[in-house]
């Protein structure tokens, strides 16, 4: 008898006999090193329902729990009992053995069986377990719950199911370039695009020398907080401000806004080609601000030479905030800083710009030209 964690995954099961194999390797890959990165053993066990993690320090559960809580991919796991028999009263002496005191008389409980391949019926050991104790049953509330699950000659037996962040594994979508700027949408959305299985790679555009450092260390501390649910995270830098100078000084206010989006898109897509990215993430939510009405946005996709994914488009502010606090970055986002995008903001920016005034003015100002120049001045960062 030993204890182990079970660990389940649901939409995998969606999947082709190949790609859920493939995805079942990822999400393994995920598991192994988000332990290693905890200082945890253990050895990972994969099948075409389960993924079992054994033979590990019983002093480290608290911790494995932690990491698997933040792995996506995972619908739910529980701390089991292994017992090496499907045997009816080894189970029934198992359980009296080492329950009797988990489910006192003033208690209300319910057993739960999955029996699979095994002489008897799910409903005969459910009934016949709940004999041993002398407590009243409620299957509808109950207050303890002891869970049996007996199948190829192996019964587990646990009384928890904590639930995962569930969707698809880390890596399994291949890779993504998200536009990081510090504030509390892009976090948010690269949350999202991790949960659909996109390996995340983080862009931020800043403005430093002009304004002080503070939006790149709240990105990397964000970045600290994102690394829970992607083992490995790149960074880099790009300094716009001598762009935003540059279109300052030979435009309309009015077009501004929208010509510095565009002309990260472009870096972006530069940027993302590079990586074999094969999509660009930002955290616009559609009419929030004058850049993400549906006449500026169209303009701004235009700049783009690779897919664009927004995964808030529907959002509103609220709902934003509510899920940025789940997963932890709202109060970090909401420490003050010079943002990029208002450095050099006008008062009153066009919320409908025309694509062929546009293209117009970056043609007359060869602005693709300069950006090129600037290309080389990305920096990298590990964090």
């Amino acid at each position: 008898m030993q204890q182990i964690f079970l660990i389940r995954f649901n939409e995998i099961f969606l999947k082709s006999s190949g790609v859920a194999k493939n995805f079942l390797k990822i999400l393994k890959t995920n598991i192994y090193y988000g332990l290693k990165a905890n200082n945890i053993k253990g050895h990972i066990n994969t099948t075409n329902s389960r993924i079992y993690l054994s033979k590990f320090d019983i002093q480290d559960v608290s911790k494995i729990q932690d990491v698997l809580k933040n792995i996506f991919g995972i619908e739910s796991f529980s701390l089991a009992y292994q017992l090496e028999t499907i045997d009816q009263e080894k189970i029934f002496d198992f359980v009296k053995q080492n329950y009797s005191k988990y489910i006192l008389s003033s208690n209300t409980f319910k057993i739960k069986a999955k029996c699979i391949n095994t002489p008897y019926h799910t409903k005969d050991i459910e009934i016949k377990l709940a004999d041993i104790f002398d407590a009243k049953v409620d299957l509808t509330n109950p207050e303890k719950t002891i869970y049996i699950e007996a199948r190829n000659k192996t019964t587990f037996v646990f009384t928890e199911i904590i639930s995962g962040l569930s969707g698809l594994p880390v890596g399994s979508a291949g890779k993504n370039l998200v536009l990081i700027s510090g504030g509390i949408d892009s976090p948010l959305a690269s949350f999202l695009t991790l949960k659909r299985g996109c390996y995340n790679i983080y862009l931020h555009f800043h403005s430093f020398p002009y304004v002080s450092k503070a939006s790149i260390n709240k990105v990397k501390e964000i970045l600290q907080i994102i690394k829970k649910y992607q083992n490995d995270i790149k960074l880099y830098l790009f300094p716009f401000a001598e762009i935003q100078k540059y279109i300052k000084a030979n435009t309309e206010a009015k077009y501004r806004i929208v010509l510095y989006r565009r002309s990260m898109m472009r870096i972006a897509s530069i940027l993302a080609k590079e990586l074999k990215c094969k999509a660009v993430t930002t955290g616009e939510a559609l009419a929030q601000v004058s850049s993400q009405t549906l006449d500026n946005m169209s303009v701004i996709d235009d700049a783009l030479s690779i897919l664009t994914l927004r995964p808030l488009v529907g959002f509103n502010k609220n709902e934003i905030i509510n899920l940025a606090k789940q997963i932890g970055t709202l109060d970090i986002s909401n420490e003050p800083q010079e943002d990029t995008c208002t450095l050099f903001t006008p008062k009153h920016p066009n919320a409908s710009t025309c694509l062929r005034d546009i293209k117009k003015i970056e043609n007359e100002i060869n602005i693709e030209e300069f950006e090129v120049k600037l290309i080389d001045k990305i920096e990298t960062i590990n964090i």
